[in-house]
C-alpha cells in the first residue's frame, strides 16, 4: 500500500510538532476535541484532490492534495488570540517553506489562502485560522507489489514466408522462441 497522503500529513505534523506555540498539541485528524485549557493546539486533514493524467505509458498521475493546517487558540482578549494564531500561522509557514517536499514525499507544497474564524461565546473566545496548502505528488497508476499481467517469460514467433492469401497453407518455414527474459 502506499498511504502517500497519509504519510504527508504525519510528515507535516512532525515537522510542526513542538516547533510551535501549540507544543506537542499537533494532530492528524478532523475530530480532536477542543477544550480551552488544551489549546492552542494544530489540526492536519485533507479536504480534497485533484488529479490528472502526467504520463501516458506507463500511465501516471499528477495529484493535488489540499491540505488544511487548522490553528486553534484561546487567549483572554480577541486581539490577544488573533495575534497567537498569527504568531503560529507564521512559524506554520517559515518551517514547511523549509523543505517543501516534506522529506521526499512531494514535488511541491504552496500555501493557497487563510481564513478566520471566531467564537465568542464561551469562558474564553476561541479563533481559528485555517490555512490551506496545496501539496503536489505523483503516483503510478499500478504501484508496486499489485500485479495486473503475468510476468512476460516467453515469446514466440512462427514465420509464414511466401505463404500469402493466394495460396495458404499452414506451412511455417522458421521459428523463434525467447525464453527466460529478464526484464
Amino acid at each position: 500500500m502506499r498511504l502517500i497522503k497519509s504519510k504527508i500529513r504525519k510528515q507535516i505534523r512532525e515537522t510542526l510538532k513542538g516547533n510551535t506555540e501549540a507544543g506537542d498539541q499537533v494532530f492528524v485528524s478532523r475530530s480532536i476535541p477542543s477544550q480551552v485549557e488544551d489549546l492552542p493546539a494544530v489540526i492536519i486533514y485533507s479536504n480534497s484532490e485533484n488529479v490528472s493524467r502526467f504520463h501516458d505509458s506507463p500511465k501516471d498521475y499528477r495529484r493535488e492534495l489540499i491540505v488544511t493546517i487548522e490553528c486553534q487558540a484561546a487567549e483572554n482578549t480577541d486581539e490577544e488570540t488573533e495575534e497567537l494564531l498569527e504568531v503560529i500561522a507564521e512559524k506554520i509557514e517559515d518551517l514547511l517553506e523549509l523543505d517543501e517536499t516534506l522529506g521526499g514525499l512531494s514535488d511541491r507544497l504552496e500555501l493557497t489562502g487563510s481564513q478566520y474564524q471566531y467564537e465568542s461565546d464561551g469562558q474564553s473566545p476561541i479563533g481559528v485560522l485555517i490555512l490551506q496548502y496545496v501539496v503536489r505528488f505523483y503516483t503510478a497508476a499500478i504501484y508496486e507489489g499489485v500485479q495486473c499481467l503475468d510476468d512476460l517469460k516467453v515469446i514466440h514467433i512462427d514465420h509464414k514466408i511466401g505463404h500469402h492469401n493466394e495460396s495458404p497453407d499452414a506451412v511455417v518455414d522458421a521459428q523463434d522462441t525467447i525464453e527466460d527474459l529478464n526484464l
